[in-house]
């Protein structure tokens, strides 16, 4: 919308407070908006939010986990240098999937998060021309989300970077120059049911030859 800045992320979210002395009294409603602005627009961003409150609690409660690498270690002069982190998940049975969110930066390529369960691999999202610069593009189509997860499910997620531009290694890091390899899974579950429980299991990392996967 604004000639020379990206919005890349934008997020809100539900949270009571943790500290009283940073959200004073009551729990609160968080905002985080991530910016891109590598041609120095002066513009201001003065979008605002709408939010409805309902007396009548849902049936479903939406929830959120976050898959994040943050080991990112990228050779420079690699035209395909992969990232693979897997996690298992314990659910409740009626979890739902509503939707898988992906970020990375500048050097991403490429973006794969699979789905592993009775030793079968299941495509969650799959893009082989990832780009940093079409943010809304880069989550699970809405034709496709409703996937339910089952305990002792696998998700995988891989990031793949081309760094031939680059002189020196590249990491994990906030910046544009920096990178990311990180994932949202937002779902829903009766309002009385557990949280997801993710645990965290192998990651792997180097470089790839063209075509393969």
């Amino acid at each position: 919308r604004f000639k020379g800045v990206v919005v890349l992320h934008t997020k809100l979210m539900w949270r009571a407070p943790v500290d009283s002395s940073w959200y004073p009294g009551t729990p609160c409603v968080l905002m985080q908006a991530h910016y891109d602005n590598p041609n120095g627009s002066t513009t201001v961003d003065d979008s605002g939010v709408r939010l409805h409150i309902s007396s009548r609690p849902r049936a479903l409660v939406a929830r959120s986990i976050r898959l994040n690498i943050r080991s990112i270690n990228i050779p420079p002069q690699q035209e395909r240098f992969f990232l693979t982190s897997t996690s298992s998940v314990d659910v409740d049975p009626a979890t739902r999937v509503d939707n898988v969110y992906t970020h990375a930066h500048l050097l991403a390529r490429e973006y794969y998060m699979l789905i592993w369960r009775d030793g079968k691999a299941h495509h969650v999202f799959k893009d082989a021309n990832w780009s940093f610069g079409r943010p809304f593009n880069n989550t699970v189509p809405p034709s496709e989300r409703n996937i339910r997860l089952r305990s002792g499910d696998v998700l995988q997620h891989t990031c793949v970077y081309n760094s031939s531009t680059r002189t020196a290694t590249t990491r994990y890091g906030p910046d544009t120059d920096d990178e990311m390899c990180l994932a949202y899974f937002d779902y829903s579950v009766p309002r009385n049911a557990s949280d997801l429980v993710r645990t965290q299991g192998a990651i792997w990392t180097g470089p790839l030859a063209p075509g393969v996967d």
